[in-house]
């Protein structure tokens, strides 16, 4: 037995271990380990149709035939339908799912840039996460590039439509005025400030070059031809009024 025992030991590993894998207690080991794993299954929590009440359903007995996708657990990469077709009528959707993480990441690129210090760099970790998140449930690089790209792209979209609407708002301030000298210093001092944000944002989008002396007097004239055109019309309106009052009145 010792003489057997040894000659066991001095043969190589790999012919040991499927010496073992051949013994009737490896398999019973194994059978039991896989009853354990499928008992446990794979459950998600979701509600009703009404959705009033929870329920759980074990996904990882749905049929064969449905869409898989796989997702990472602690049981290891576990594949899981993409659209579950619920017994009380609900649609259960894991891309639904992982659309909202695409829209939380993206909304944290855009924080990213924010004027606010603080704001940028709590983004900046919630963007990690996220990105991390999307990552283990299958979003492919390219496709988190292409979502931060957008991102960036709608900020920079939404920064030069904050300026023009701040100019408009400083132009239209300095032709009616109407407020007291404190007052109005205190409103062109709010214009200012908010300037001043967009310009810190665009530095962090990296378009400051876009703001020349030359675009901002270019967008000074745009928005002062509007104010002028709305003055316009307000006058007509005001004519039409005038008009038909005379005539009832005659």
């Amino acid at each position: 037995m010792a003489i057997s025992t040894v000659n066991m030991l001095n043969r190589p590993l790999e012919e040991q271990i499927q010496d073992v894998k051949k013994t009737e207690h490896f398999r019973a080991v194994q059978e039991k380990l896989q009853a354990e794993r499928e008992e446990k299954g794979l459950w998600v929590k979701s509600k009703d149709q009404a959705g009033q009440d929870d329920y759980y359903l074990d996904v990882s007995r749905l049929s064969a035939k449905s869409f898989f996708t796989t997702v990472r657990t602690q049981e290891g990469l576990v594949k899981v339908p993409m659209a579950i077709k619920m017994i009380l009528g609900e649609k259960l959707t894991l891309r639904d799912r992982i659309e909202n993480i695409m829209e939380s990441y993206m909304k944290a690129v855009a924080q990213t840039t924010s004027h606010n210090l603080m704001l940028s760099r709590i983004a900046g970790m919630k963007m990690a996460a996220f990105a991390y998140i999307l990552a283990q449930l299958g979003v492919p690089p390219d496709e988190l590039r292409k979502l931060r790209q957008k991102a960036v792209d709608d900020t920079i979209a939404e920064n030069v439509a904050l300026m023009e609407e701040n100019l408009y708002n400083s132009e239209l301030l300095e032709i009616i005025g109407g407020s007291s000298g404190a007052r109005l210093k205190a409103e062109r001092s709010v214009l200012d400030e908010i300037q001043k944000q967009i310009i810190t944002q665009a530095k962090r989008l990296n378009i400051e070059d876009y703001y020349t002396k030359e675009k901002i007097l270019e967008i000074r004239i745009r928005v002062a031809k509007e104010i002028r055109a709305k003055f316009k019309e307000e006058e007509q309106n005001i004519e039409y009024e005038l008009n038909y009052y005379i005539m009832t009145e005659e």
